[in-house]
């Protein structure tokens, strides 16, 4: 290869590289592999369990009381709706 095909050719390269996010971005992750521009930036309890962190939340405790219904009122089969005659229950 010529030696003046070489400046041409790397400078091709690296515009190429830069694609649609532009030159300057490519060579900040050139130069900083760690750099993630796509990270999330919150401070919810999922997004730290994500980042290995653990969350900064209270323990739920249990409230007083009966939480679950003693006993659902019984559906009528469809026999007692033949039985009634009046199709409706």
């Amino acid at each position: 290869m010529p030696r003046h095909v070489r400046p041409a050719l790397l400078l091709a390269l690296l515009t190429c590289l830069g694609g649609c996010a532009g030159f300057g971005n490519y060579t900040c992750h050139l130069l900083d592999p760690f750099h993630a521009p796509h990270r999330v930036k919150s401070d919810a309890a999922n997004v730290a369990l994500a980042h290995g962190k653990s969350p900064a939340s209270a323990n739920l405790t249990p409230e007083p009381g009966q939480p679950w219904p003693t006993s659902y009122p019984v559906d009528p089969t469809i026999m007692d709706i033949e039985r009634s005659g009046s199709g409706v229950p």
